[in-house]
């Protein structure tokens, strides 16, 4: 099975914060372009520049710096069950035996062509998903020299921009609730990797080294399986990882602990905020 990757038709010309989608929900995780040009709407056919087909399933995000496309997939031996749309239970499947490979892809912003691509891991799952997940449900982040591909459940990989891997740090595969998968992207800030991994057996917020890899700090708290993705809140008095649970968790980054705790709706879905000294705003569901 192939996924199809579409660049809708935008103004490119020139270079700059414009020209980048560098994470889930892009610049700031805000979810919002100041591009005047984007298109109100398309269709495969209308608004579309080109149309690039790339094996196996993904629901990242794609990440865009400068000429550059990103986008991940994880491509199974043996093929897939294709999930039919439209809201509905049975989902769950069985973790599979077949060989799967996880893989990351640069495409040309400006053509469509396949710069390179590159299998950063390979073997048998050790988890299983719903049929309506992927094991490329995580959003890449990049800060334009490094591309830093989370697959949960598997690993964290970090390439350079010709695609090499400088390194990896691997996890050991975790339940989740109903054996759904997992979906949390990472976040970049101030040199390091933040990950959230909510499990039915341990969760915890990482923080990793971008250069390395290595741990810096962890903290495990008492959460059960979620899928959304840390907002890094930078204010006047500190920067915050607010965390989508119940109760919704604010980490104060210098202190390495929960700063603040707000209870309420249990939130599943990722999350976009509007945040100052007096508005907080999440958007999710119970």
């Amino acid at each position: 099975m192939c996924a199809s990757l579409l660049n809708i038709s935008i103004n490119t010309e020139g270079s700059g914060s414009e020209d980048r989608w560098p994470q889930f929900l892009g610049i700031g995780s805000l979810g919002t372009s100041e591009d005047p040009d984007l298109p109100e709407s398309w269709s495969t056919t209308d608004n579309v520049v080109w149309v690039s087909d790339v094996p196996g399933l993904g629901w990242s995000s794609p990440i865009v710096w400068d000429d550059t496309v990103i986008v991940t997939s994880v491509v199974s031996s043996q093929g897939v069950e294709t999930p039919a749309g439209g809201l509905y239970g049975g989902g769950e499947r069985p973790t599979p035996t077949d060989e799967h490979q996880w893989v990351v892809y640069a495409f040309d912003v400006d053509t469509g062509s396949l710069r390179w691509s590159r299998v950063v891991h390979g073997g048998v799952p050790e988890s299983a998903r719903h049929l309506k997940n992927t094991f490329a449900a995580e959003t890449p982040v990049t800060d334009g020299e490094h591309i830093y591909a989370y697959f949960g459940n598997i690993g964290l990989f970090c390439l350079d921009m010709e695609g090499n891997v400088l390194w990896t740090r691997l996890f050991p595969a975790t339940e989740t609730r109903f054996g759904w998968g997992m979906a949390s992207s990472p976040v970049l800030y101030e040199g390091r990797i933040y990950l959230v991994a909510d499990n039915d057996e341990q969760s915890y917020v990482l923080a990793l080294s971008r250069e390395t890899g290595a741990e810096i700090w962890r903290v495990d708290r008492d959460e059960g399986t979620n899928w959304s993705t840390p907002f890094v809140w930078r204010n006047a008095l500190r920067t915050e990882l607010i965390t989508t649970t119940s109760p919704l968790q604010s980490f104060a980054l210098s202190l390495r602990r929960v700063f603040l705790q707000l209870i309420g709706q249990r939130l599943f879905r990722a999350m976009t905020l509007k945040l100052d000294k007096k508005f907080m705003g999440v958007n999710g569901h119970r």
